[in-house]
């Protein structure tokens, strides 16, 4: 299937490239994923701990939430947001 760009499209791609949007930015994703990490730890550990309903409830929505998080991360690095380089992205 071909796919033909218009004139709007490399307008709108080069005003991206000059705004720098399309940039990685890997502090907010280093920081997203030790967040995720972080939760996933604390919510396990809640888990093995506890032996209150409630606090295994708790657990069970900060881990659903933490999951969810760890998937929009996950999204981003297969969409290659990530990593910048185009030969990192084919390779992982």
């Amino acid at each position: 299937m071909n796919i033909v760009k218009s004139a709007e499209c490399y307008e709108l791609e080069e005003k991206l490239v000059v705004a720098k949007l399309l940039d990685p930015r890997y502090g907010a994703y280093i920081l997203h994923a030790g967040a995720v990490l972080a939760l996933c730890a604390t919510s396990m550990f809640m888990l093995a701990w506890s032996t209150a309903l409630w606090m295994h409830l708790l657990s069970a929505v900060v881990l659903a939430i933490d999951h969810a998080q760890g998937g929009f991360l996950m999204h981003a690095v297969a969409h290659g947001q990530v990593i910048g380089s185009r030969w990192r992205r084919t390779v992982y």
